[in-house]
């Protein structure tokens, strides 16, 4: 299979620490996220598991939708 897996991904998406309040490193550690979604869900493209829309729709949501939802921003 490819070899990051969906946990892997939505770890690296949620799990990171904001950088003890520094916003710079936040961001970067937003940014290490972002490419590790794009790398697993490249891989699970590459393996036939997903096709590009899939993993487009799946990225918006983790990306934008979640987010926008759960912090209540009102973003279209």
């Amino acid at each position: 299979m490819c070899g990051r897996t969906w946990e892997k991904c939505w770890t690296a998406a949620i799990g990171y620490h904001p950088g003890g309040g520094y916003a710079d490193r936040a961001w970067a550690h937003v940014q290490i996220a972002r490419e590790n979604i794009a790398i697993a869900l490249t891989d699970l493209i590459d393996v036939g598991y997903l096709d590009q829309q899939h993993a487009r729709d799946v990225a918006r949501a983790w990306l934008f939708d979640k987010p926008n939802e759960f912090y209540g921003l009102g973003l279209g």
